[in-house]
């Protein structure tokens, strides 16, 4: 009675026979006795718990390396059909039309061809959208920097007494703005070529070239000029 009542089919109909005052004292020593069992279920569950915790302390942070060593293969890129898998939405209902494809290419060499054409052309609008903004970014600033040379020309005119340095000035307030026109325009076809690229071995480089502030540089050029 009191091992069915623990899985929920509770009768208290049982206690009808004992009378008015002896039924309410049944019912009442049904329900404790159901509680203990439950809280003395729940202790054992904690002491489980806590041992297994306690046995698992000590390596959490091997088996969290373990779990992500294990699932790194499942992101790595597969140069043979990591094409169905890297499109974004909407294009990547493509990816139902272009499976059969996959399927009758054999050749791994042709599948791997195949495989990068798509990949670079389902990269195509994300590339053309991230150097749209590039270019909007580069156009819109093209005016402070007009601005900062002349003036940083100017001081050093100022500074350093060089009345060359005002000519430069006069010159970029000439033909400074075609000039960063065509530099913005470069560098977005650039962006865009760069972002097609699998390997930037010249940024890797240039990453650890050491760095020089602008007030070093301009302590450097002040000596070089002095010579």
């Amino acid at each position: 009675m009191l091992f069915a009542s623990a899985l929920g089919d509770w009768d208290f109909s049982i206690y009808d026979e004992l009378g008015e005052n002896k039924k309410y004292i049944g019912i009442l020593f049904h329900i404790i006795v159901i509680c203990a069992n439950m809280l003395l279920l729940l202790n054992l569950v904690i002491a489980i718990m806590s041992d297994t915790y306690a046995n698992l302390a000590d390596v959490k942070l091997g088996l969290y390396s373990q779990g992500i060593i294990e699932a790194m293969p499942s992101y790595k890129f597969d140069k043979h059909y990591g094409g169905l898998i890297c499109m974004i939405p909407p294009f990547n209902i493509l990816a139902f039309l272009l499976l059969p494809i996959y399927s009758c290419i054999g050749n791994k060499e042709r599948l791997e061809r195949f495989n990068k054409v798509v990949c670079k052309t389902i990269y195509f609008p994300m590339g053309v959208s991230m150097t749209l903004v590039f270019s909007v970014c580069a156009l819109l600033l093209i005016p402070f920097a007009w601005m900062k040379v002349i003036l940083h020309k100017c001081l050093l005119g100022r500074r350093y007494k060089k009345p060359q340095m005002y000519g430069m000035a006069i010159f970029y307030f000439l033909l400074g703005l075609p000039i960063l026109f065509i530099t913005a325009i470069v560098d977005s076809c650039w962006f865009f070529l760069h972002l097609y690229q699998w390997k930037m071995t010249r940024v890797q480089e240039a990453n650890r070239y050491p760095k020089i502030s602008l007030k070093a540089f301009n302590k450097f050029y002040y000596t070089v000029n002095q010579r």
